[in-house]
């Protein structure tokens, strides 16, 4: 018993010294084998946390063409085309609704000048039936 234990003793003590030497890659490689295949979400991640309304028509895909991320950027740009359209929407909706707002204000203030002009109610009805007759006979 003596000598097997004399030469793990002695294989311990040979091995000792190269026990950090080998730790050093293993925690190296470790750190930076995460780091780099992360490295295409960050970059996506800052893309994204950089859009804005002004930017709301940029195109993820531009990216690096990282086919793990293929989807969620395809995902991504849908999201923003329909932001973006959404956005041009309200803004034009809220342009129409403050310049009919300052008419009415206007017009309830008395100060809306009415362009008055004559009406032939006759000759408008007549137009109205023969309309109406003639998408009757097609």
């Amino acid at each position: 018993m003596m000598l097997v234990d004399r030469q793990m003793r002695d294989v311990r003590n040979a091995l000792l010294p190269t026990f950090p030497l080998s730790l050093t890659p293993i925690a190296l490689g470790s750190w930076y084998v995460p780091d780099h295949a992360l490295s295409p979400i960050r970059r996506l991640t800052a893309t994204i946390r950089g859009v804005t309304v002004q930017g709301l028509n940029r195109n993820l895909s531009d990216q690096d063409g990282d086919l793990e991320l293929s989807q969620p950027i395809e995902a991504s740009d849908g999201m923003l085309e329909r932001l973006e359209r959404s956005y041009r929407q309200a803004s034009r909706f809220s342009s129409d609704a403050e310049h009919e707002l300052l008419t009415l204000s206007r017009a309830d203030a008395g100060r809306l000048a009415l362009a008055r002009a004559p009406f032939d109610l006759t000759q408008a009805l007549a137009e109205l039936a023969e309309d109406v007759h003639s998408s009757r006979r097609a």
